[in-house]
């Protein structure tokens, strides 16, 4: 059974892209809660799955997948950290659009920062088609957003990567250069 069903993952990965073979996997694997030691040695807990909870300032793009959710417990006085994959069908250029906008109204100073230092070549090797930036003065927190370069022979889906955490002490102030993920585990 084991060989069967990573052939068929294979065989989606490559007719449909990707995204779509994490799909099952992520529905078997359920919704899990983790409980790690950060460097300090203080226990964090990481909740990883397709119901981790999402800050409600997310927006979620019409039509796309949700595939899941990482969210890590703040501990008091610290914002929420964490990061969404979404499946879309949709261009780059509408996903950066949607997401430029949602996010601005939700009071995001958002900057689209293209494929960043990447020259595309790089950009096109790694599977990286645009990426967004924004800072949220009010709230502390950075966002990302990276838009996948589209894979599978006939589907052609886009894995949208979302990741959100703090502003780090070392903020350059110029919209998520210094972000971090406070609650990022050392040891496990």
């Amino acid at each position: 059974m084991s060989r069967l069903l990573h052939g068929l993952l294979w065989l989606t990965a490559l007719v449909a892209g990707y995204p779509y073979a994490a799909l099952p996997i992520g529905y078997m694997t359920g919704t899990n809660a983790f409980v790690m030691a950060d460097a300090g040695g203080v226990p964090r807990t990481v909740v990883i799955g397709r119901d981790a909870p999402r800050p409600d300032w997310l927006p979620h793009m019409p039509r796309a997948i949700h595939l899941k959710a990482t969210h890590w417990v703040a501990l008091p006085g610290e914002p929420h950290a964490g990061g969404a994959e979404l499946i879309s069908h949709a261009s780059a250029a509408e996903i950066a659009a949607f997401y430029m906008a949602a996010l601005a109204q939700s009071g995001f100073e958002m900057r689209d920062d293209g494929t960043g230092p990447l020259d595309p070549a790089t950009a096109a090797y790694l599977g990286i088609e645009r990426g967004l930036t924004g800072t949220h003065p009010g709230l502390g927190i950075s966002v990302r957003v990276a838009i996948r370069s589209p894979s599978g022979l006939l589907l052609r889906p886009r894995l949208v990567q979302i990741d959100w955490g703090s502003w780090s002490d070392r903020r350059s102030g110029d919209g998520g250069e210094g972000m971090e993920r406070p609650h990022a585990p050392a040891r496990i």
